[in-house]
């Protein structure tokens, strides 16, 4: 268990930080944000052969991280776990190796999360203040959140251990775990299980906090004929969270099969999970998608605000327009004629980067569970 008490690694996005905490002077432009990384990008980037490769940082991650468990989960269910399920429950034979995905998907999701925070990280940093981005109030938000890592994770982890594990023991019957070395295995199943879900919590809280303080600190150059980089990052982020955080739908199924025999104790734990994993990917994209909208749609009013002195200026000159030569009637037409164009260009622009792909992409976090829910429903009439 050492391996998941590393401390964070702090990742730098741009060469010029180390100068600042020296207390050296650095460009406004220069200032970038810094941010700590769970075990689970930040342990593949301490070995030597995996860091710095994409690919090689993802199968690091999944040797420390998945391997173990998956691998004594697949042991004990191909030796024992399969042979008491009764005629009753025989879909369990299709929802738990589903379930038992999570292992294995849970650590790669995550990481995947986070390579997506660092690029919007570093692509604010590299637009900085004068992108109208507040680099040291977001600083100070991922600050307090790094901090608080260990003190939430810990103990969120712990209390998935000890709900997945008492559920797990409410139907021992039919998944019984017999010996000491099939007991420690499970333990450690179940530990990996629920650091994975209590990081994924965290991580979900940490998304939504992190969002909020940039569209509410940022004041970036939007623009009706192109698109910021930043605001497209920032909804991108948003959009692959709720979808990586739906992902943990693949446990539902074997919940709903052995629900009508839990106790009710295990029933409000199960549901309480089943409640959490269906809406809650959708749920935190619209959260930080509607906070998204509300930063764009200020920066388009905004945008709308500027042309008002001009528009004010020529519409003063109307009246006086017999009174004028034919250049300076000319020159007022052409100038309001713009400047009306300009408007109705502006108000015509959908403020933010995403306008039907937004619908696509909030249907995306409710793919996965719509899916799953089809599968189990065929796969009950074969």
């Amino acid at each position: 268990m050492t391996v998941l008490t590393q401390n964070l690694d702090e990742v730098r996005l741009c060469s010029h930080c180390d100068n600042a905490q020296r207390g050296e002077a650095v460009p406004t432009a220069a200032l970038a944000i810094s941010t700590r990384l769970t075990p689970y990008t930040a342990l593949p980037r301490r070995l030597p052969w995996f860091a710095g490769e994409r690919w090689r940082e993802r199968l690091a991650n999944v040797l420390i991280f998945a391997v173990v468990p998956t691998a004594l989960f697949w042991a004990w269910y191909l030796a024992d776990g399969n042979n008491h399920i009764p005629p009753q429950y025989d879909l369990l034979f299709f929802t738990v190796p589903l379930s038992a995905l999570f292992t294995l998907i849970g650590p790669i999701a995550f990481q995947q999360g986070e390579f997506v925070y660092e690029r919007l990280l570093r692509t604010i940093s590299q637009e900085g203040t004068e992108g109208g981005w507040s680099i040291a109030e977001i600083q100070q938000r991922v600050d307090q959140l790094d901090r608080l890592y260990y003190r939430i994770t810990i103990p969120l982890s712990g209390a998935a251990t000890v709900a997945t594990g008492y559920v797990f023991y409410q139907i021992r019957d039919i998944a019984p775990i017999k010996g000491t070395a099939a007991t420690l295995g499970a333990l450690v199943v179940l530990a990996f299980t629920g650091l994975t879900t209590g990081t994924g919590l965290w991580g979900a809280a940490k998304v939504a906090l992190i969002v909020n303080t940039i569209t509410k600190t940022a004041d970036p150059k939007w623009s009706p004929f192109r698109e910021s980089q930043g605001i497209h990052e920032l909804f991108r982020f948003a959009w692959s969270t709720g979808v990586l955080f739906s992902l943990s739908n693949i446990t539902v199924p074997a919940l709903l099969v052995v629900m009508p025999r839990l106790p009710q104790s295990a029933k409000v734990i199960s549901i309480s999970f089943i409640t959490l994993t269906f809406v809650g990917g959708i749920l935190l994209f619209t959260l930080t998608s509607r906070w998204l909208f509300a930063l764009t749609s200020r920066e388009h009013d905004q945008e709308l605000e500027r042309l008002a002195p001009t528009l004010e200026r020529f519409a003063d000159q109307i009246p006086a327009v017999f009174n004028m030569s034919t250049s300076e009637v000319i020159r007022l037409r052409h100038g309001l004629e713009a400047t009306l164009l300009l408007r109705q260009q502006i108000e015509q622009t959908t403020p933010a980067p995403i306008s039907h792909r937004t619908v696509l992409a909030a249907t995306t976090t409710l793919v996965i569970p719509v899916m799953l829910t089809l599968l189990q429903t065929i796969a009950s009439k074969l």
